[in-house]
Parts: structure tokens; sequence; C-alpha cells
């Protein structure tokens, strides 16, 4: 076995989603990281099998909570922490929220240590549309419409969305 260290970089656009569905309301929730991270692997494998056991590790046991506020929470595990630094709305259907996780894993097959960009899509939309129904056109009318349906969904386990 020996050890060798390279930097790592994730995939572009979402790696990590859910969905759900709350009465007639459909919840999407995408996350997605930019930047790279310095990796020292501990066994011996190819470079694509460390790139994707780093993101399996990167994605491991990420809960989201509070989709009905304007930070809603990334739960994980203490060797990451998500840092909030804006929040957008795109009409009409999804809030963006985006900041930093700070990354600090050390296990038995790799070290990963950096500051990773994220994104975090929270999309909501009627599953049924209703004749007269108008779609939000402000993160405030996005709060109104969907806040009640968002509220009432504990949080959402993300699972690694498959490669492209």
């Amino acid at each position: 076995m020996r050890t060798w260290a390279f930097r790592y970089t994730p995939p572009k656009g979402p790696v990590a989603g859910a969905v759900t569905g709350v009465g007639k309301v459909a919840v999407s929730v995408r996350l997605g990281y930019d930047g790279e991270l310095d990796i020292v692997r501990h066994r011996d494998s190819t470079r694509k099998q460390a790139s994707a056991e780093t993101l399996a590790i990167l994605l491991d046991g990420l809960l989201i909570s509070r989709l009905d506020t304007v930070s809603p929470s990334i739960l994980t595990p203490p060797s990451r922490r998500f840092v909030q630094t804006s929040q957008g709305f795109l009409p009409p259907d999804t809030m963006v929220c985006q900041g930093e996780c700070l990354v600090e894993i050390r296990n038995e097959t790799l070290d990963a240590e950096g500051i990773l960009s994220y994104r975090l899509d929270i999309v909501a939309r009627w599953n049924r549309r209703t004749s007269g129904l108008v779609p939000p056109d402000s993160a405030a009318g996005w709060s109104e419409f969907f806040g009640a349906s968002l509220a009432s969904i504990g949080g959402l386990m993300l699972g690694e969305l498959p490669a492209r």
C-alpha cells in the first residue's frame, strides 16, 4: 500500500438530490459543488476510483431541513460545515441558496481538506395546476405560495445523482 496525493474537482452540476411531494406541491432539491479539495489517499486505487469514493464521502449523511426558511439547514457529519452566503429566486419556482462547504475529512481511506462552493436549488411546483393560479414572481411570493407545504417537510436525505 502506498499513500498518494491529488487535487479533487467535483463533477459539474448537481451531484445529489431528493424529490418528494406534499399535498399538491412537488418538491425537488439539488446540490452541486464547485472548487477543489486536497486529497491524500491511503489505499491503492485508480484516480477514478479515488474520485468516486471522495464524492461518496462528501455526500454521505446530507440532510436538508427548514426548506421554508431563507436559510435552509444542511446537516452533515462534523467533517463538513455548510455556510450560506446568499439566496436568490429564479421565477417561477426555484429558490437558490449558495455558500461554502468547509471540508476536513480524516478516515482510514483518505484525508480531504479545503473549501468548496455549493449551490442548493429548492424547486417547488403545483403538481396539479388549477385555473387562475398564477406562479409567484418574487421570493416573498414563493415563500407565501409554498411555505406551508415546505414547512411540513421535516427533512430530506440527499442521495447521489447518477453520473451524466
